[in-house]
């Protein structure tokens, strides 16, 4: 028979044998399903320029033009600097607020798309920029995409 503190340190002594044993469990880091939800229904009109195709939704007419003529303005530039030609015409999708842009569904997978603050996505020839009220933001969203879709054509066709 054993005896009484014998028993009474057992359990003591199978907890800490068992403080070696690690439990994982799901983590919020990791994503579930594959679509966001969409609080409103988007209509999407587009306006196309010489290169570029300029996709906005229901009150975004005015930041489609403002695009367009910056896009426009913007790839001259770039183009005079690095001496290539844009040779594909790319879309730029624009939405008018962070909210509407947080809706969307491209690049679901990967990690950066849930700290999207601040930069410009490119999936493939589609450029992604959103209007936070301040068209000089908007403006840097659109020169920097340009930029990176250029010399993403010059490096990969």
């Amino acid at each position: 028979m054993i005896s009484r503190p014998v028993v009474r340190l057992l359990p003591l002594f199978f907890f800490l044998l068992s403080g070696g044993v690690s439990l994982y469990a799901q983590g919020t880091q990791i994503p579930f399903g594959q679509n966001r939800v969409q609080y409103k229904e988007f209509t999407w009109q587009y306006y196309e320029s010489e290169h570029f195709k300029i996709y906005f939704n229901q009150g975004g007419q005015n930041l489609g033009r403002f695009t367009a003529q910056m896009a426009e303005t913007d790839l001259e530039a770039i183009q005079n600097m690095l001496d290539y030609k844009l040779n594909a015409q790319p879309e730029i999708i624009v939405y008018n607020n962070i909210s509407d842009y947080n809706q969307s569904n491209f690049a679901i997978g990967n990690e950066t798309v849930y700290n999207t603050g601040g930069r410009t996505k490119i999936i493939g020839n589609k450029l992604f920029v959103y209007f936070d009220g301040n068209h000089q933001n908007l403006r840097i969203q659109i020169r920097e995409g340009v930029g990176k879709i250029l010399i993403n054509n010059m490096v990969f066709g």
